[in-house]
């Protein structure tokens, strides 16, 4: 699995998302253990989901799952999540994940997970994450 992990994000405490929808981006802070909060900007983000925010989210790990070594099984499952509800299945069809699967695997979309240690998960696909 080819996927970038932010060793400084562990333990954080995800204390807001912002989605800007005419720009397409998901903003993310996270208050660090030091104090410092930082803040996620995913670029052209195509869709996401979160689940289970509450009053207190703490982030086990960030990871950015790109390139050829991704699994191809594990992407399809976090893009049936990301573009389900509760209570509606997925908006994609087959044929749209597997092209979206192909594009995250020539690296030209990044799927973010946020995986938590208690609170709020975080499925989205993106083009580019830069960091503030």
């Amino acid at each position: 699995m080819d996927f970038k992990k932010l060793l400084t994000y562990h333990d954080a405490e995800f204390i807001r998302i912002d989605s800007a929808s005419q720009k397409g981006e998901l903003s993310l802070s996270f208050l660090l253990s030091d104090g410092e909060i930082k803040n996620l900007i995913l670029l052209e983000c195509e869709f996401f989901r979160v689940l289970d925010y509450t009053s207190q989210n703490i982030v086990s790990r960030l990871l950015f799952m790109h390139g050829a070594s991704s699994d191809a099984a594990f992407l399809n499952d976090r893009l049936i999540w990301a573009s389900s509800l509760s209570d509606a299945p997925s908006f994609l069809s087959a044929e749209r994940r597997r092209h979206l699967i192909m594009e995250i695997k020539a690296s030209k979309l990044i799927l973010f997970l946020l995986e938590p240690s208690a609170g709020a998960e975080v499925v989205a696909l993106c083009k580019s994450i830069a960091e503030a």
